[in-house]
């Protein structure tokens, strides 16, 4: 008797963990499998994927429409040589191809009042093109990487070391990536924005919960063609973000970098044209400068740099190219640390 009620009191406090699955895709067509597979499969979902480079075609595209209340990670940086068990860490390396076809990721959540956690991480997504009658009624889908929460669905979504890049729109409120958790926290962080033509601006947060943020960004020589939207980020929701540790250059085609409705705080923030503003001024900390980038296309800062050096402590360990953060006690400003 007394073992039965020990193990009845074991049971009562020993939570049972939900069933998770695993995915390692090597080819366009297992990772789109294994997007349609984790859309319903009432499982936490864990799609890894290999190194190399994977293309959208006619009849590939890669999405997900979650009606679950489950979690779905997709990480790149993985070898089949080793059943996907460890990731390198650098975004470059797996690549997402929209072959100037159709959108190139998206992520749509449907569940209500239910915490989705949403992950992407370690992946370069590039030449994506939205052209306005893509995904169905999804005319708003970012060219490049869309997670979206609809309804009364909470997507609470992290996004680290990406690289957006070369991704083009035809329409208007079509942006390059677009995050909308609505009701739960965005969060952006270790990644590369750049060189993508968009009709709106090129990053687009909708969050209505506090705990948002952008950090450790670089994004730079984006260019918005239309009428709505600004250069760089566009942020709606009835409670303020964060941008901080940020590179914010060479973008064109608004009257400011920053737009906002429920408030942006700006810290440590590059601007490269306009305002980033705190709830009507400006950001004390703006390092106006050029951030000497050795490249336009790898956004790294040179040695000697106004970025280089400039923070004590950054968001991760490692940068975008998988290299580690803190190399002696400082950290450089946006995603990429110079090479010592």
């Amino acid at each position: 008797m007394m073992k039965r009620t020990l193990l009845a009191a074991c049971l009562a406090v020993t939570p049972i963990a939900a069933p998770a699955a695993t995915f390692c895709v090597g080819t366009s067509a297992a990772l789109s499998a294994a997007l349609t597979t984790a859309s319903s499969n009432n499982e936490d979902d864990d799609i890894r994927i290999a190194a190399g480079t994977y293309y959208v075609d006619a009849t590939t595209s890669f999405r997900a429409d979650i009606w679950e209340s489950k979690g779905l990670k997709i990480r790149g940086g993985y070898s089949l040589l080793t059943a996907c068990k460890a990731a390198n860490g650098d975004a470059s390396v797996t690549i997402l191809d929209g072959a100037n076809l159709k959108p190139v990721l998206s992520i749509r959540v449907f569940t209500e009042h239910e915490v989705v956690p949403i992950t992407v991480a370690g992946l370069t997504i590039r030449n994506g093109l939205n052209r306005g009658s893509d995904f169905g009624h999804n005319w708003s889908a970012a060219s490049g990487l869309s997670i979206e929460g609809f309804y009364r669905s909470a997507p609470a979504i992290i996004v680290d070391r990406v690289i957006v890049h070369n991704n083009s729109s035809t329409v208007d409120a079509t942006p390059a990536v677009r995050l909308t958790g609505s009701n739960h926290f965005v969060r952006f962080s270790n990644s590369i924005v750049r060189h993508n033509a968009t009709v709106s601006a090129p990053i687009f947060i909708h969050s209505n919960f506090g705990g948002s943020a952008l950090t450790n960004l670089s994004v730079a020589y984006n260019r918005r063609s239309g009428a709505w939207g600004h250069a760089a980020v566009e942020w709606y929701g009835t409670a303020p973000g964060q941008i901080v540790q940020s590179v914010v250059f060479g973008n064109t085609g608004g009257s400011a970098e920053f737009g906002h409705g429920g408030g942006i705080q700006c810290t440590l923030v590059r601007i490269g044209g306009g305002a980033c503003v705190n709830n009507g001024s400006a950001d004390p900390y703006a390092i106006i400068a050029d951030p000497q980038f050795e490249s336009t296309t790898s956004l790294r800062p040179r040695v000697g740099s106004p970025l280089h050096n400039r923070i004590y402590d950054g968001l991760g360990e490692l940068d975008v190219y998988g290299q580690p953060r803190n190399r002696g006690g400082l950290v450089d400003l946006g995603a990429v640390e110079a090479r010592d």
